[in-house]
């Protein structure tokens, strides 16, 4: 039996008010999720509008500003995070101006459920995903950022907002299309050559990883039986509760790249997050097929390649609505000069979702799987650059360098 630590979150509504342009029609929320016993930030946490695909998660300080439509005031908003239970407000009772809302979830015991074999669960899970995930074309909106650190500070920051053309979860499946909708970029003109080294794919890689849909490369039938699957705790999610399995090559000898957690929730046996990340033979190949490098003589040594990516459950369809990349990698040069330790994050969340209009971005020119997506966006936004988009908080720290970094280029 597992028991968890008593959890309490505290919501901090900052602000909500409704829009100086009223015909926007959307109301802005701020606010801030933390673990109110140890006081920390709760990272990614998904916050939504209950019943909808309106949503966004928090920043790595735990922050967030959603943008809602005027016509869901009396909607549910909810905080949502694995290993937390849910928690949620009426919209509408919401509409102070500054309000803090302490959350509190009492101990939650569970008892592992005797399932047998987790690799005949993991079989289970994947052979059921025609039923629990989309069965048509849907677009989708989505906020994406991609971020460069060299030895600690910020160096490039690219972001906008995508059109995926996301296909269904049936038979052969075809790739996901991605667009750009609106982007722009903030680079440092000092620090930019020194970006030697940049990340391919972007917003394609991180639909690619959606694993409930394509299991290779990562758990691809061919290899599934070379690995070794153990149950982990229960985690608990929304007020369902998951299957944890963790995966590893069953020996070191094998060519197999990966290693992670899986999340299965226990009553439909769906995918409802993955975590994984490149083990030291994937370290070695991920630089041949992942970097574009500013000269052959440029090594890149990847140390640390994760990805966590999560489904939300509505109306019995689970829907991919968050993927994050981080990796941290030293750059030599020649004759082994050390040139820098870099890391890169990238993170796509889902804000809307729409079934009606697919065809409106289906002749849309799509981003690749070997694109730059820094490289294909320059412009500098306004004000109101964003419209009625919902997009991740930025930092406190990314804040203060994008302002250094725009009032260098003005």
């Amino acid at each position: 039996m597992y028991m968890r630590h008593i959890i309490t979150l505290v919501l901090h509504i900052v602000t909500l008010s409704l829009c100086a342009q009223p015909k926007e029609g959307f109301f802005e929320i701020e606010g801030k999720v933390t673990d109110a016993i140890t006081k920390a930030t709760i990272a990614q946490c998904h916050v939504y509008v209950k019943g909808t695909d309106v949503g966004i998660v928090t920043n790595n300080e735990g922050k967030f500003s959603i943008k809602v439509p005027v016509s869901l005031i009396d909607s549910v908003l909810v905080v949502s995070t694995m290993g937390y239970e849910s928690q949620e407000f009426v919209i509408g009772r919401l509409r102070t101006s500054k309000v803090n809302i302490s959350l509190r979830s009492g101990a939650l015991i569970m008892e592992e459920a005797i399932v047998g074999d987790a690799y005949k669960l993991v079989n289970q899970a994947f052979k059921k995903v025609p039923d629990n995930y989309p069965d048509r074309y849907q677009v989708l909106t989505s906020f994406y950022r991609e971020i460069y650190w060299k030895n600690g500070k910020y160096i490039d920051v690219a972001q906008g907002i995508l059109n995926t053309l996301k296909t269904p979860y049936l038979g052969m499946k075809s790739d996901d299309k991605v667009s750009v909708h609106k982007s722009y970029r903030m680079a440092s003109k000092k620090k930019l050559d020194s970006v030697i080294f940049k990340l391919r794919g972007g917003p394609h890689t991180l639909n690619s990883v959606d694993i409930a849909k394509f299991k290779a490369p990562v758990l691809d039938e061919m290899v599934m039986s070379l690995y070794d699957f153990k149950y982990g705790p229960m985690q608990s999610r929304d007020g369902k509760q998951f299957y944890t399995v963790n995966f590893a090559p069953k020996s070191e000898n094998l060519h197999l790249l990966y290693e992670g957690t899986l999340f299965i929730e226990k009553q439909t046996l769906a995918i409802g997050a993955i975590r994984f990340r490149y083990n030291q033979k994937g370290l070695k190949e991920a630089e041949s097929v992942l970097f574009k490098k500013k000269s052959r003589n440029l090594h890149v040594v990847p140390k640390h390649f994760t990805y966590e990516v999560s489904y939300q459950e509505q109306n019995g369809k689970w829907h991919l609505y968050y993927v994050r990349n981080s990796i941290e990698a030293q750059v030599f040069g020649k004759k082994g000069k050390a040139r820098g330790n870099y890391e890169i994050t990238s993170e796509l969340v889902v804000t809307e979702r729409d079934i009606s209009n697919v065809q409106l971005i289906a002749d849309r020119n799509w981003s690749g799987p070997r694109a730059i997506f820094s490289e294909e966006v320059s412009t500098i936004p306004d004000k109101g650059y964003w419209e009625d988009y919902s997009i991740i908080t930025p930092e406190k720290d990314l804040r203060k360098a994008l302002k250094k970094i725009q009032k260098k280029s003005t």
